[in-house]
């Protein structure tokens, strides 16, 4: 899937979403077992991809970590 990113946290979320094939948000938290609290904080700017979500994003798709950070627009 080729898709041009803009380098932010949405843009991301919005990119795994596709990846497995989720449609909404709840489903996208199921699939990565993380809470949903935590993907809606996200969405609203109010919290950070860590090292467990970001390892949960490569476990669950095989996107490898530089990738992921630079589509979620992550420094290193």
């Amino acid at each position: 899937m080729t898709t041009e990113v803009t380098g932010s946290v949405d843009e991301l979320l919005d990119f795994i979403k596709d990846e497995l094939r989720c449609k909404n948000d709840l489903a996208l938290s199921v699939e990565l077992a993380v809470s949903h609290a935590l993907i809606s904080r996200l969405r609203h700017a109010n919290g950070k991809v860590g090292a467990a979500l970001l390892l949960k994003i490569h476990d669950r798709t095989g996107i490898s970590c530089d990738n992921i950070r630079k589509i979620g627009g992550l420094g290193k």
